[in-house]
C-alpha cells in the first residue's frame, strides 16, 4: 500500500509538491487549505487512487510519496479571498514552469496544455483585481461625503465594501 508522508499540521494557502520517494518525480499543486488538500491526496493514495495517471501508476507499483510545502501565500498582502486564490495559483504555475525549464521529472506534464490555458486566464483575472484595487484605493482618497456616496451606491463585492466601510469608520473616529 502506498502512503503520503509529511502531512502538514496547519491549513495554510500556498504551493506544495508531492514527490515520489523512489524515482523523485514531483507533482506540483496549490491550495487555499493545504492541510485539507494534503489529507485528500493522502486518502486517495492510501486507497490506491489518484486523478493523475502517472501518480496512479506509481501507486500501483507500491511507491510512497512525500508532501512538502514550497511556498506560502502572504495573506497580509491580499485584500480579498479571490486575490489570495489567484496569487497562490500564479505561484503554482511559476513553479511548474520553473521545474519544466530545469528538466525536473514532474507529473504535471500530462496536463501541461490545461495548465498553460488556466495560467493565462488567471493572469487576466489577477490583472483585473489589481485594477480594481487601484480603483478602491483612489476611492479611499475621496472626501468623506463622496466616499459615503460610493459606499451607499456600491457595485462592489462584500470584501471591497468592507475596505471602504473600514475607512469611513476610521474617519468618523478622528
Amino acid at each position: 500500500m502506498s502512503l503520503l508522508l509529511n502531512i502538514p499540521q496547519e491549513d495554510l494557502s500556498g504551493v506544495y509538491t508531492i514527490t515520489n520517494e523512489r524515482n523523485g518525480r514531483k507533482y506540483i499543486g496549490s491550495s487555499l487549505q493545504i492541510k485539507t488538500r494534503a489529507a485528500v491526496h493522502a486518502n486517495g493514495i492510501a486507497k490506491g487512487h489518484h486523478s493523475n495517471k502517472k501518480i496512479q501508476k506509481d501507486i500501483q507499483n507500491g511507491d510512497n510519496f512525500v508532501f512538502e510545502i514550497i511556498s506560502v501565500t502572504d495573506k497580509s498582502q491580499c485584500d480579498t479571498h479571490e486575490e489570495i486564490k489567484i496569487k497562490t495559483q500564479l505561484k503554482e504555475y511559476e513553479e511548474i514552469v520553473k521545474a519544466l525549464n530545469s528538466g525536473e521529472n514532474i507529473y504535471n506534464q500530462e496536463t501541461l496544455k490545461q495548465i498553460l490555458s488556466r495560467w493565462r486566464n488567471i493572469q487576466q483575472e489577477f490583472d483585473k483585481i489589481l485594477k480594481r484595487k487601484a480603483e478602491i484605493r483612489s476611492f479611499l482618497q475621496l472626501p468623506s461625503d463622496k466616499l459615503l456616496f460610493v459606499y451607499k451606491h456600491n457595485i462592489y463585492d462584500s470584501e471591497e465594501l468592507q475596505i471602504i466601510e473600514k475607512e469611513l469608520l476610521k474617519r468618523m473616529r478622528t
